[in-house]
């Protein structure tokens, strides 16, 4: 982890901040809350959602930001045929998406209630092209759940290959190739 500014710890040591310590303070999700679930079929039950399923879960503040890159996980799911996947979407702005394999629940404030749509979640993909310590992508990594993002200096520092897949920067077909690598099992 580290100071994020746009560029990353490694890009901060070789700024004009070299001279100076560098402390890090990070983003952290609550252990306490965010956990990953052993009832996984009741709460996709409490939520709707078919058992057998794959679910791809998104979330963003404001999924009209375009900075937040929801555009990409819509066209994603538009190329994906495979019936069994589903992607399920927690955020303001979008209220309606005309796709059999998209659900939106609407926003969401309440931490238990997102700990559990991350629970019922089998990958987490976070298409978001600004960000400085993704919240959101440490509580989907302590509900367990693989990340698919896109290479930008804040995952890079969190993500690896063991717990998911960075694709080149802004590339629609980079993305569907990662969420087609893991839900093949392939991963």
């Amino acid at each position: 982890f580290s100071i994020k500014i746009m560029m990353g710890i490694y890009d901060v040591k070789k700024s004009f901040f070299n001279s100076y310590e560098i402390v890090v303070i990070t983003n952290c999700a609550d252990s306490k809350v965010f956990y990953p679930r052993a009832n996984k079929l009741e709460l996709r039950k409490q939520y709707g959602i078919v058992s057998g399923s794959i679910i791809i879960v998104f979330s963003a503040n404001n999924f009209n930001d375009i900075n937040k890159g929801v555009k990409y996980v819509l066209d994603v799911a538009e190329k994906i045929k495979n019936p069994k996947v589903l992607f399920v979407g927690f955020g303001g702005g979008l209220k309606v998406v005309a796709r059999e394999n998209v659900k939106l629940l609407g926003k969401i404030n309440d931490a238990n209630k997102i700990s559990e749509i991350l629970g019922l979640s089998d990958i987490f993909i976070f298409p978001s092209f600004v960000e400085t310590s993704p919240l959101a992508v440490l509580e989907a990594m302590s509900c367990g759940l693989p990340i698919i993002g896109f290479e930008m200096p804040a995952l890079k520092e969190i993500i690896n290959e063991k717990i998911g897949i960075l694709t080149k920067f802004c590339s629609f077909n980079e993305l569907q190739k990662a969420v087609n690598y893991i839900i093949n099992d392939d991963y």
